[in-house]
């Protein structure tokens, strides 16, 4: 018996698809999982934390590995412990070209205007649309971070 071998470049190529990686902090379960799913189901990475703390503790442990988070999505109410913003401005520091969702029940009262408040920043209001959200992280996550090329 004889094994056959294709031919060097006759293999098709194999489409790569980028997958951004996502953070989600949710101190509430259902939401965390309805985040989660949501930006799985639209082709994302996604890991999640219930706290501020973890979530550093994982944003640490990707950029040990070498590896990085493109979006933080996060509540801003999270319970005990920091809030979102204050998080976000520590996720910055490990991770400077970090995008940042806000995601709250009252954007206006919290920044003063929705939209949110930076480049690299959007404010989702609770209730959503969660086409919204894909939508939003999505459009953040393929945009290149300021003074890079991605």
């Amino acid at each position: 018996m004889r094994a056959i071998y294709p031919a060097v470049g006759a293999m098709p190529p194999v489409a790569v698809h980028w997958r951004p990686s996502v953070l989600v902090v949710e101190d509430d379960p259902a939401i965390r999982m309805l985040l989660r799913d949501l930006l799985e189901d639209a082709g994302m990475h996604v890991e999640d934390a219930k706290d501020a703390e973890t979530a550093l503790r994982l944003l640490s442990v990707a950029a040990e590995a070498g590896g990085r988070y493109r979006v933080l999505v996060t509540d801003v109410n999270l319970g005990r412990g920091l809030d979102g913003v204050a998080l976000a401005a520590l996720a910055r520091r490990q991770a400077p070209n970090i995008h940042v969702v806000y995601v709250t029940g009252n954007p206006e009262r919290v920044f003063g205007r929705s939209g949110g408040s930076g480049l690299r920043e959007r404010v989702i209001g609770k209730p959503f649309a969660n086409s919204e959200l894909v939508a939003t992280v999505r459009g953040l996550a393929a945009s290149p971070a300021p003074g890079t090329d991605c």
